[in-house]
């Protein structure tokens, strides 16, 4: 006995039902498949867990990669992210003399994610930059406060008048 195709418009028990999500759009996928996976997860966490493990022993150094400075992301990572090359960011980092754009301390290339590459968010948001939007390299605690700040100069300016109001206060 062989397998028999459906008519179009089919009630069988495999075509009754109506489609939870459309399936031709990719977020909605996207979304059930991550619902799906949370739901598994939730039942069983030990296969995941178990796989994590297995993939960080066959990529011993990728932690250590990701978590070191932009400077020692590969070429590869860094073209993805920021649209540069090693070389424009060693091009950066002189043009800056080696210190952060922003308050001028020297940048920290030894101690992992002490070094960003800012990018004006009002071009690219999120992490990824097109590449032409870069301000510069800031050490972690400029690119954090700009970051909390909303990148809006004026907003950090009153921060600025206020904590020097109150500091002359105290004193």
């Amino acid at each position: 006995m062989g397998s028999r195709k459906c008519e179009p418009g089919c009630a069988c028990a495999k075509h009754g039902r109506g489609s939870a999500i459309d399936w031709n759009d990719p977020e909605a996928r996207k979304q059930y498949n991550r619902d799906k996976a949370r739901e598994k997860y939730a039942d069983d966490p030990e296969p995941a867990k178990d796989a994590a493990r297995r993939w960080r022993e066959r990529h011993p150094g990728y932690r250590a990669m990701r978590n070191t400075v932009h400077g020692s992301m590969s070429a590869a990572d860094l073209k993805w992210m920021y649209g540069v090359t090693p070389e424009r960011v060693a091009e950066m980092a002189v043009a800056q003399g080696n210190g952060c754009y922003l308050c001028g301390d020297p940048l920290d290339w030894e101690t992992p994610r002490k070094i960003h590459i800012d990018h004006d968010h009002a071009c690219c948001q999120g992490r990824r930059s097109c590449g032409k939007c870069l301000r510069g390299l800031a050490c972690h605690t400029c690119n954090t406060a700009i970051g909390l700040l909303g990148e809006d100069p004026e907003r950090m300016r009153r921060v600025a008048d206020n904590l020097e109001a109150a500091n002359r206060r105290l004193r």
